[in-house]
């Protein structure tokens, strides 16, 4: 394993939680006013109980998920074993194998998989869709990355190359296509490229009450268990196995619902 991929594949102590605040920083600044609105007005303005009541609560649940989602971010993806790559090292692959990586314009996976992998993926798929993937996030994210690895865009089809392939990962990137009918198409063609017994990987925050408590109104933006059940089982894929970083994050291992 060379130099570079190792080097490649490290990340800064507070890495993660820089870039959820930096990409996403128009939101908390909101939060951070109306904290602060909210606080004073209860305070140096004189009004109902029931009111001040209510801008307390209101401030302090703001509050709350301003702290919560960077605490939360800082541990999900600073100091949890997601980027340390040892659930990887745990499904026991051994090189040589066919693999491709998934991402959604941000690819901050495929040097650390290859690290761990021992080798390069046959293919990085870029699903970005710039009619469909507006939020402003997504651009400041884009416009702020240097490219992990080489890229393939996806163009409605995998290239016709991408064959027999025993693990796929699609971390953190499916739930940004937002039409369920757009996602088990995408899934159903990636399957289809799966050798006999291979296996995909799909990370992702799901729209559960532990993501509630962490992101607030923000946790809308994930998936539920259900829309993803019902994606498998469109994408003609079956849950080998789930399991979860931290309360915030699954890991649905798949194999085609034939095997």
């Amino acid at each position: 394993m060379s130099d570079q991929l190792l080097q490649a594949a490290q990340r800064r102590p507070f890495e993660g939680v820089a870039k959820i605040l930096r990409y996403n920083w128009p939101q908390y600044l909101v939060g951070t006013v109306v904290v602060a609105a909210a606080s004073l007005s209860a305070i140096l303005v004189p009004l109902p109980l029931w009111a001040t009541t209510v801008l307390l609560i209101g401030a302090a649940l703001a509050g709350w998920w301003l702290l919560a989602s960077a605490v939360v971010s800082h541990w999900v993806y600073d100091r949890s074993r997601l980027y340390e790559w040892t659930w990887v090292r745990e499904i026991g692959l051994r090189a040589p194998i066919r693999w491709i990586n998934v991402h959604a314009g941000l690819d901050e996976s495929t040097p650390g998989l290859a690290a761990v992998l021992g080798q390069p993926p046959l293919l990085v798929l870029d699903i970005f869709d710039p009619a469909e993937m507006t939020e402003p996030s997504i651009a400041r994210a884009r416009k702020d990355a240097a490219p992990a690895w080489p890229s393939v865009r996806f163009t409605g089809t995998v290239p016709d190359q991408v064959q027999n392939v025993d693990v796929m990962f699609a971390i953190f990137c499916l739930h940004e296509v937002r039409r369920d009918h757009r996602r088990a198409e995408l899934m159903s063609d990636l399957s289809s490229r799966l050798s006999a017994g291979g296996r995909c990987f799909v990370v992702e925050h799901l729209r559960d009450a532990a993501n509630f408590v962490a992101f607030g109104g923000g946790f809308v933006h994930f998936l539920s268990q259900r829309v993803w059940l019902a994606t498998f089982s469109a994408a003609s894929l079956r849950v080998v196995s789930e399991r979860r970083i931290t309360p915030f994050v699954r890991v649905f291992e798949l194999q085609r619902a034939s095997e």
